[in-house]
């Protein structure tokens, strides 16, 4: 859940359940804080089927088709919205992929540093 920019999540969460609520949130703040004026449910649609894009791009194992069966998400309104989701979890995968490569990219611009102070 988010608050306010601030997401919330129960610490009993399993590591997957806890990286899809991130996911999820971040989703809804990508595509849904300027309100295009959407529905809950096409927003819930949009936000869980990121998280499930980018979970499964990672091997984890997503519910996602439990939540999205409790909003009533057909097989049609998800493929009216691929286009959506695809490149919103594209981003998502890119901003984590850029950002453990900048890390990377430190840890050994620090390690080079110290070498070269040694």
């Amino acid at each position: 859940m988010s608050r306010g920019g601030t997401i919330e999540i129960e610490q009993e969460q399993t590591i997957s359940a806890k990286c899809g609520t991130a996911v999820h949130e971040w989703a809804h703040e990508l595509l849904h804080k300027n309100d295009r004026g959407q529905g809950k449910q096409q927003r819930e649609l949009e936000a869980e089927a990121v998280a499930f894009a980018v979970l499964t791009y990672y091997g984890m194992q997503p519910g996602s088709q439990f939540y999205l069966a409790s909003y009533g998400i057909t097989g049609e309104m998800l493929s009216a919205t691929m286009q959506t989701i695809s490149t919103t979890a594209r981003q998502i995968i890119e901003w984590i992929e850029g950002g453990a490569a900048k890390e990377e990219e430190e840890a050994g611009d620090a390690g080079l540093q110290a070498d070269q102070a040694a």
